[in-house]
């Protein structure tokens, strides 16, 4: 399956275009995408980045800056410090054993 990537200002038309009211720019180990696209409209976009960790994928909203750690913990430790919230990306997926 072919990955489609949207810049920035593309997915803010499209979710204004659906009548949404904000969108998570998530990519993948940064948060590069989702400062770009606050910078195009700040209000409406939460910047946040997926991020690997030994339990899976975790989604990490309302950041300022980049994510060091790869390990669940530490993750949850440096997003708290910036006032952010994790959430599970794939809580069910097979294989995936999640102990805290």
């Amino acid at each position: 399956m072919p990955i489609t990537v949207l810049e920035p200002a593309r997915i803010i038309k499209i979710a204004r275009k659906k009548g949404l009211d904000g969108v998570a720019v998530t990519d993948h180990d940064t948060i590069k995408g989702g400062l770009v696209a606050s910078g195009i409209e700040k209000d409406f976009v939460i910047v946040g980045a997926e991020m690997r960790t030994e339990y899976g994928d975790v989604l990490v909203l309302f950041l300022n800056e980049e994510e060091r750690s790869g390990r669940f913990r530490e993750v949850m430790e440096e997003v708290k410090e910036q006032g952010g919230l994790v959430v599970l990306a794939h809580p069910f997926r097979k294989g995936v054993e999640f102990r805290i």
